[in-house]
C-alpha cells in the first residue's frame, strides 16, 4: 500500500518537482556495480522499530530483494526507547523509517539540513552545502514561486548526493484516539 519514492518530497506534493527524472528500478544494473566493486559480500544491519507492521513488511521485502544482489542485511527489530536512542547516538549502520511531509519545508529542514545549532533530526551527520541553501531558501520563500524553485533546488542537489535511500511513501493512514 504505497507508491515508489525517489527521493525526500512526496510526489504529490503540490511543490514537487513533477520534471524531474524519476529513479530507474535497475536490478540487474545494481548487481553489474557490486560485482565491479570487489568480491567481498556487502554486510550491514538494518534498525526496524518493533510492531510497525508495515515498516517490519517493507524490511522484509528489501531484505530479500538485496539478498537477491548478494548483499546481507540482518534486521534489528527494536522497541522505541531502544531504537530512538540508537538512532540520536548514531549507533547504526541503517535505518528503516516513516517520513511524514506536509505543505512547509520544515520537515525537510529538519531531516536534511546540516546539523547546527537550532534542533533537528538530522542525527545522521549529512551535510551538503546545496541542500543548505535550497531549504533555506524555501524556508524563507515570500510566495508560492519560490518555495517551487527552492523545493526544486533541494530534489536536484539531493538527486546529486543522495542522503537516504528512499524507497516508498506510504497510502495508509495511521490515527489515534
Amino acid at each position: 500500500r504505497g507508491i515508489a519514492a525517489d527521493g525526500p518530497v512526496w510526489p504529490n506534493h503540490w511543490a514537487h518537482d513533477r520534471s524531474a527524472p524519476a529513479a530507474r528500478f535497475d536490478p540487474g544494473g545494481a548487481a553489474a556495480l557490486l560485482r565491479a566493486a570487489g568480491p567481498r559480500p556487502i554486510e550491514f544491519t538494518c534498525l526496524v522499530p518493533a510492531n510497525f507492521s508495515i515498516l517490519e513488511r517493507m524490511a522484509l521485502l528489501v531484505q530479500r530483494q538485496l539478498g537477491d544482489l548478494d548483499v546481507r542485511v540482518r534486521l534489528e527489530s527494536l522497541p522505541p526507547d531502544a531504537f530512538n536512542r540508537r538512532i540520536f547516538t548514531g549507533d547504526f549502520d541503517a535505518v528503516l523509517i516513516s517520513v511524514l511531509g506536509g505543505p512547509s519545508a520544515t520537515v525537510f529542514h529538519r531531516l536534511w539540513h546540516s546539523p547546527g545549532e537550532t534542533p533537528r533530526w538530522n542525527f545522521w551527520g549529512y551535510r551538503n552545502t546545496r541542500v543548505d541553501e535550497a531549504l533555506d531558501a524555501a524556508l524563507d520563500a515570500i510566495d508560492d514561486g519560490q518555495f517551487v524553485q527552492a523545493i526544486g533546488r533541494f530534489e536536484a542537489a539531493v538527486r546529486e548526493d543522495p542522503p537516504a535511500v528512499f524507497l516508498a511513501w506510504n497510502e495508509t493512514v495511521q490515527a489515534v484516539s
